[in-house]
């Protein structure tokens, strides 16, 4: 996915305020989903069946207490692509 979608799913999943960009959610969606887009996939996230239903059903409102320890390691795993992209490009 890009920095601009691995930040916004971040944003979401910590519930930060301010409006979701639709146009990057539905590049969210399509990532998770493993759909090739352009070759062009800046930030690389690797998460697990169980991390990938949290996380849409985190998005979509619908989440269940066991999803909370998913979720958290959803994050990390963000924050760490995040700095490795950070990292590579400057």
């Amino acid at each position: 996915m890009t920095r601009d979608e691995a930040e916004e799913i971040r944003a979401l999943l910590r519930d930060e305020e301010g409006d979701a960009d639709e146009d990057v959610l539905d590049g969210v969606y399509e990532a998770l989903r493993g759909r090739k887009r352009d070759a062009e996939r800046e930030v690389t996230v690797r998460l697990t069946k169980r991390q990938k239903e949290s996380v849409f059903r985190a998005l979509d409102d619908e989440s269940r207490e066991s999803d909370e320890a998913y979720v958290e390691e959803v994050l990390v795993v963000l924050d760490l692509a995040i700095a490795k992209h950070s990292r590579d490009n400057h």
